[in-house]
This record gives C-alpha cells, sequence and structure tokens, in this order.
C-alpha cells in the first residue's frame, strides 16, 4: 500500500511538470512567429531541438537493448506521427478555420474521448467521481479559454480540431501502455526523430511552409536572441515535456494523467502572461479552479490508476501503425 501511495504521488509529480512543461509551448511559437518564423518552423525546433538533446541519453541507455527497437518499430512509428507530429500539425490546420480557443477546446476533449474508448472498446465503464470530474473539467476549460466570448463555428476547422483530439487521446493511452522495454527518453526521441523527419518531408512536398527570420524575439517585454528561444522550445515543451508525460502515464494510468494535463491550458494563461503581457480575466481563473476540482474528482474516481491500461490490449494503436507503415 505505502508502495503504490509513493508511486501514485510520483505519477502527480511528473504530471504536473508534464503540464507545466507543455505549458509555455503557445507562447514561445508566438514569439517566434513575431520574429519571422512560420508555425512549421517553430514545430521543427521543438522536435528537432528534442531529438538533438535526447540523442546521447538515449544512446546510453539503449546499450544492449538495441533489437528493442525493431521490435516496438510500431509503437516508435505511431508516437513520432500520431501524438508528436499530427496532433501539432492538426491544430495549425484548425487555427486557418476557427478562432484558437475552440480549436484547443476541441483536442483538449482527447480524455474524454479516451475515457469513452476504454469504456466501449473494453466495457471500462468510468465511475461516477470520474464522470462527474470529466464534465467539471470540460466546463472549466471553457471557462478558462473563455469560449463564451464568440465561437467561429467551420466544419473543416471542428474537422482538424477533432482529429487533433484523437491524436491527444492516442498519446496518453501510448504513455500508460507497456514499451516493451523500451526506455522512455528512448521513446522521446525516436518519436522526435520521426516527427522531425514528417516535418521535412511535408514541406519538401509543399504541405508546410518552412521560413525564420533572423529575430530577436521578445520575451517578458525584453528582446532575446531567437536562437535562446529555440533552444527553450526543444527543452523544455520539447524534451522535458513529453518524458515527464510519460512517466505520469505510466504512474498514474492514462485517464488521471490525461486529466492532470488539462492543466496545461492553466499553465498556458500564465506563461502567456508572463511571456508575452496578456493579462488573464477573472473568469479564467475561475475556470482554472473548476479544472483543479475535476482533476481531484477524476483521480478520487479512480480505484485502479496504474493499472487501467496495463492489462488491457493496446491492439487499435499497433494496426494503427501498421496501416501509417
Amino acid at each position: 500500500m505505502q508502495e503504490d501511495a509513493v508511486k501514485r504521488g510520483s505519477g502527480v509529480f511528473w504530471a504536473l511538470v508534464a503540464a507545466a512543461s507543455f505549458s509555455p509551448a503557445g507562447a514561445l511559437a508566438v514569439a517566434l512567429q513575431q520574429a519571422g518564423w512560420s508555425p512549421a518552423a517553430a514545430l521543427l525546433a521543438r522536435v528537432g531541438g528534442a531529438s538533438l538533446i535526447l540523442a546521447i541519453p538515449t544512446v546510453l541507455t539503449m546499450r544492449g537493448r538495441w533489437h528493442v527497437v525493431a521490435q516496438q518499430w510500431r509503437l516508435i512509428l505511431a508516437y513520432g506521427l500520431i501524438p508528436v507530429a499530427a496532433a501539432q500539425f492538426a491544430y495549425f490546420q484548425a487555427v486557418q478555420y476557427i478562432n484558437p480557443g475552440t480549436a484547443l477546446l476541441v483536442e483538449y476533449l482527447g480524455p474524454v474521448l479516451l475515457v469513452l474508448w476504454l469504456w466501449v472498446r473494453h466495457g471500462r465503464r468510468p465511475s461516477r467521481r470520474t464522470g462527474v470530474g470529466m464534465v467539471a473539467a470540460v466546463l472549466g476549460m471553457m471557462l478558462v479559454i473563455n469560449v463564451f466570448a464568440g465561437i467561429t463555428v467551420n466544419p473543416v476547422g471542428l474537422t482538424w480540431s477533432g482529429l487533433a483530439a484523437v491524436c491527444l487521446a492516442v498519446y496518453y493511452a501510448l504513455s500508460a501502455g507497456d514499451h516493451g522495454g523500451l526506455p522512455p527518453v528512448a521513446l522521446i526521441c525516436f518519436g522526435m526523430v520521426i516527427a522531425t523527419v514528417a516535418v521535412v518531408a511535408g514541406a519538401g512536398v509543399g504541405v508546410v511552409g518552412l521560413t525564420s527570420g533572423p529575430g530577436p524575439a521578445v520575451l517578458a517585454g525584453m528582446e532575446v536572441p531567437v536562437l535562446a528561444v529555440v533552444a527553450l522550445m526543444g527543452v523544455v515543451p520539447g524534451a522535458v515535456a513529453f518524458i515527464a508525460g510519460i512517466m505520469a502515464g505510466q504512474r498514474l494510468g492514462s485517464t488521471v494523467a490525461g486529466f492532470f494535463g488539462l492543466l496545461e491550458v492553466v499553465g498556458a494563461i500564465v506563461a502567456t502572461w508572463l511571456l508575452l503581457g496578456e493579462l488573464p480575466q477573472p473568469i479564467q481563473l475561475v475556470g482554472g479552479a473548476v479544472i483543479l476540482a475535476g482533476t481531484v474528482l477524476v483521480k478520487l474516481g479512480e480505484s485502479r490508476p496504474t493499472e487501467e491500461l496495463s492489462k488491457l490490449p493496446l491492439t487499435p494503436v499497433p494496426e494503427v501503425a501498421a496501416k501509417l507503415a
């Protein structure tokens, strides 16, 4: 019992680290775009930088385990293409048709989709507390994003946002699943490499544009070398965030880790305030409190937080990877 409590406590810690690390991604991307960088170039800075940062730790942890890469190639391919590359690409596509707040709200319904998938596919019915917490978290996000200020509904934009939500659900499922002896840092690194190749290939065929400017970027009212922002993008929302997310998923299970991930929305508001000078509104603070309450309810409603996916076959993920290959 004490060992389980320690494991859950460390899971909460890693979940908070993941949410805090993911949070500044939007603000850093805006700073890069204002310095002349395209969204795809900012994404490339994130995934490419993380690949370089994690290369040496990956080589060290993979000594004597390289055969695992061949065994888990479908997992690596799925992770790099879906949660890393496709989710962010889908979000960038969505904001061309609908406002970013609506797109983010739809994307962060990913944990809801995961709960429903576990229910329909494996008969794992959510508890009453989990259901109430799920509803509270969604309502809290609506307040945080201030979606009531105005919504431009476009079916194309909503479709792209829905795809991003599916990718987010896959991220939490993969993070909590069995990696077959593949170290988390290696999974992240290989996934980032796959995403980097995907972005470059997309630019090569004209799907996305890669443009960059010399800078400087502006953060917290100060001019910052653009390369410093690029490095920060690769370290914090790149390497640290994804590693922490996997560590949290393995300890808490995908459902609880997924709803802790909703705190990223609150963190993004704080990061935007500190880095770009945009103050949060009172209604957004209320929404943050509602999200916290919902997250607590979900955690209390999960009687088997670390076992929910470990005993369930994740056959859909390898099948998806096989189709992508």
